[in-house]
């Protein structure tokens, strides 16, 4: 049976193939090599003799075009990575980057060994990188050192058995009841229209950024969330800009009802002189950072520790779930590809919740008690009946 990274797999008319890497083409894709054969174990030593007959040409190559492994990933986020990604996917990865540059940027490619990467994510444990920061830099790890094979400009990945350490996620914070309801009567007495629709409808702090009057049908009572608001690095060139643009998938742009209480303070809002966005400034989209701060504001009011704009989201799933909403329906709300992201994600129990649980549990338990206890009818000539003890 095929393993994992191999690269064979058995066609439609029972034949085996497998692919090997031959280089780049002019578009700097990378080409493949195939062998066939009618069996996996002839397969796959085919391909060890082709991958042997290709290694002292990789090897020369790498001996003669090796370079530091900070150039190296410099040219492949250019040249692999931001044609075919949105600027603020490739922003992202030029923050994951400076990680990795300040680490093993000056180590040559062909030098990198697998201790020394395991070493540097170590590093980056104990520093306090959170762990999906960590996750995402060993994927941007992997695929960088994996082009550089395909380029030839190394012979083997040495990151590709790294691995992240096992531990726990972090528990994400929900408002407890409570705490809402703090939140609430001060975002009513604030005015503050963008963190209510943040808790009431689930959207991201950027969804609420960018919407616009046009996106309000006021007959159906619904909002159509379709543009999101992210403030970027200028490529090129110091400084910032914000960019607004459509949500990176297609259930993300997605369409939500309104309670009718937000849609009466909607109505309310000075919208008719013109001003594209609800929430505009001077003409132009909010600032995720002004909507950030506003409700951190209202936050300290109302008391409340731990919590930013996107606890708001947590919060908003998590009283769905109480209320006896089903999982598909949440998903859909959220924007989620998938129920299973929302589970993972967003599907936080509350104390409440498990104090709940644990009622039913005991009602249950007390009920079967009464009938275990409840004195059975003694048949005639029968022994006593025995005395069952309490639950």
């Amino acid at each position: 049976m095929a393993k994992r990274g191999e690269n064979i797999y058995k066609r439609k008319d029972g034949r085996c193939e497998g692919r090997y890497v031959i280089g780049k083409n002019a578009d700097n894709r990378t080409r493949f090599g195939y062998v066939y054969a009618a069996s996996y174990a002839e397969v796959k030593a085919r391909l060890t003799e082709r991958k042997a007959a290709q290694l002292p040409r990789v090897k020369e190559c790498a001996s003669r075009r090796s370079e530091a492994f900070g150039e190296w990933l410099e040219r492949w986020l250019r040249q692999d990575i931001q044609p075919v990604v949105r600027q603020s996917t490739f922003n992202n990865y030029r923050n994951l980057a400076r990680h990795l540059y300040h680490e093993i940027g000056a180590i040559p490619l062909d030098r990198l060994r697998l201790e020394e990467l395991q070493e540097m994510l170590g590093r980056f444990r104990a520093c306090c990188l959170a762990r999906s920061t960590r996750a995402g830099l060993l994927r941007m790890l992997k695929s960088c050192l994996r082009a550089a094979v395909e380029s030839g400009m190394i012979a083997e990945n040495p990151a590709r058995k790294l691995r992240l350490e096992a531990e726990d996620a972090a528990e994400q914070r929900v408002l407890t009841p409570a705490e809402q309801a703090r939140l609430q009567r001060t975002l009513f007495a604030q005015g503050d229209l963008a963190a209510m629709i943040g808790l009431y409808m689930g959207l991201r702090v950027g969804e609420v950024c960018g919407l616009r009057w046009e996106d309000i049908d006021w007959e159906e009572g619904t909002l159509r969330v379709c543009q999101t608001v992210q403030r970027c690095a200028a490529s090129g060139k110091d400084g910032t800009f914000l960019m607004i643009g459509a949500p990176k998938t297609t259930s993300a742009r997605r369409m939500v009802p309104v309670p009718s209480f937000l849609l009466e303070r909607l109505r309310a809002l000075p919208g008719a002189d013109g001003t594209r966005f609800i929430f505009a400034r001077n003409g132009r989209a909010a600032e995720p950072r002004t909507l950030q701060r506003r409700l951190e504001g209202s936050l300290q009011r109302a008391g409340i520790r731990g919590a930013h704009f996107h606890t708001l989201r947590h919060t908003f799933a998590t009283r769905l779930l109480e209320l006896g909403a089903d999982i598909k329906t949440i998903s859909v709300l959220l924007g989620h590809s998938s129920p299973k992201i929302t589970l993972e994600l967003y599907a936080h129990t509350t104390l409440e919740q498990r104090r709940r649980a644990m009622r039913i549990l005991e009602a249950a338990a007390i009920a079967e008690a009464a009938v275990c206890n409840k004195p059975s009818t003694p048949s005639p000539g029968n022994a006593k009946p025995l005395s069952v003890g309490r639950f």
